[in-house]
């Protein structure tokens, strides 16, 4: 009885972790040159880094970031997230979906540019992160195009938020862990009186 109840509480562990693992880590889009795509069911969030004093490479220069989003069947829809601070989160997205991002501000939009960058720099391998050091975007605004703005940033995510009131995964396991430990106490208790 022992080594079952052993046994259950290490897969109970053992299965915690794993569980938490899968929501709270992952990979949720995928960089190919020139193409962002959204690999997993997620809620993405979008870090920029200031990098220049020059106008238009930081991302509180601006007003509004438009996010364009193609999905599997090629039907394309606009989301205006407005710029509050370094770190904006961009919503949900669905597998399949591919992104692109512009700008806008009062000295105008990257979205009327006929140049549509994203790109990376650097690459880095480290046993956290396979990917761009960091990826940007830019395009050209103003009168008649003639300035040039590149926002560099890095991608997060999460699982996706919804209002089902779902629990957590850990929750549940937490659950079963408990039921576990009161099992084996009860037990325990029983075998003192019994002797």
């Amino acid at each position: 009885m022992k080594r079952a109840l052993t046994f259950s509480l290490f897969s109970l562990i053992a299965g915690a972790s794993s569980v938490m693992a899968a929501y709270q880590y992952g990979d949720y889009v995928n960089y190919d040159y020139s193409s962002l795509t959204v690999v997993e069911d997620s809620s993405l969030s979008l870090d920029f880094f200031i990098e220049s004093s020059a106008d238009g490479y930081d991302i509180l220069d601006w007003d509004t970031l438009t996010v364009e989003i193609t999905s599997s069947s090629n039907e394309v829809t606009l989301r205006d997230v407005s710029v509050t601070g370094t770190s904006i989160d961009i919503g949900n997205f669905v597998a399949g979906d591919s992104l692109f991002f512009f700008v806008s501000g009062d000295q105008g939009t990257t979205s009327t540019s006929y140049t549509r960058d994203l790109g990376h720099r650097g690459w880095e391998y480290s046993s956290t992160f396979n990917g761009p050091d960091s990826l940007f975007f830019g395009g050209n605004y103003g009168q008649n195009g003639s300035d040039y703005a590149q926002l560099s940033f890095r991608v997060s995510g999460g699982a996706p938020q919804s209002a089902s009131g779902q629990p957590l995964p850990g929750v549940a396991v937490s659950m079963l862990m408990g039921s576990a430990g009161l099992y084996w106490v009860k037990r325990k208790k029983a075998d003192c009186v019994a002797a």
